[in-house]
């Protein structure tokens, strides 16, 4: 029979191994985000110079996120609200303080930063969700398009990697995941100029939004987000 020395280390190394082997897969299964969790949108920080980028690619990724039933979007309205309460302009950008601050005041979790910048010929786009209390980061991404007409695919490919390390299955994925493109339009400044006729419809400057949804449907006559809007305004 072994002595009883050489029985006590191998029982503490067994137990040792359980523990850690128990901590490891409750680790591996810990979602960052639950299906409570709301997330910010800052504005992107584009540094390519092009001003075809402002505006227009948060809206894309609201759009591609506001697909997923797992993640909960703050609404743009709810953004506008709060940053009235901030003494702030409701058109003011969302910078990353900005957006923290929302979140504290909202009781948000998560802030998602993105950024846009070039590298040689082509394009990054990086998408970072923040723990907005710690700093923490949640989940991080990047995607590159190889000219600027691929530039709506690369949010299409980052926002789906975000939503998979956020914690959405990937079934939920595959089942709720229109390419961007379909869902809104294949032309930047088609989706631009709808991104500026939201801005006029939500502060109520109806007639203003005409001309700028007109324009994205004269650049894309198969944008159906722009004609539904159109609708709306006409129907008011």
């Amino acid at each position: 029979m072994p002595p009883t020395e050489t029985l006590v280390p191998a029982a503490v190394l067994v137990v040792a191994a359980l523990i850690a082997g128990g901590l490891y897969f409750r680790s591996r299964s810990v979602k960052p985000l639950t299906e409570k969790d709301t997330i910010v949108l800052a504005d992107f920080v584009n540094t390519t110079g092009d001003p075809v980028f402002d505006d227009t690619l948060r809206k894309a990724l609201a759009v591609e996120l506001g697909q997923s039933p797992f993640l909960n979007v703050l609404p743009d309205e709810r953004a506008r609200q709060t940053l009235k309460l901030m003494g702030k302009s409701p058109g003011e950008r969302i910078t990353s303080e900005i957006g923290r601050e929302i979140c504290q005041r909202r009781g948000v979790k998560v802030l998602l930063a993105s950024s846009i910048a070039t590298l040689g010929s082509q394009y990054v786009i990086t998408l970072d969700a923040v723990n907005a209390s710690s700093g923490d980061t949640l989940g991080e991404v990047q995607a590159q398009a190889d000219s600027k007409e691929h530039v709506l695919k690369a949010i299409d490919q980052a926002a789906g990697q975000l939503r998979s390390k956020l914690g959405e299955s990937l079934a939920s994925i595959r089942k709720f995941d229109k390419p961007l493109q379909e869902a809104t339009t294949t032309s930047l400044e088609a989706l631009k100029a709808f991104t500026l006729g939201d801005a006029k419809h939500s502060i109520g400057d109806e007639f203003g939004s005409i001309p700028l949804y007109r324009r994205a449907v004269e650049l894309d006559a198969n944008f159906a987000m722009a004609y539904a809007r159109l609708g709306t305004v006409y129907g008011i």
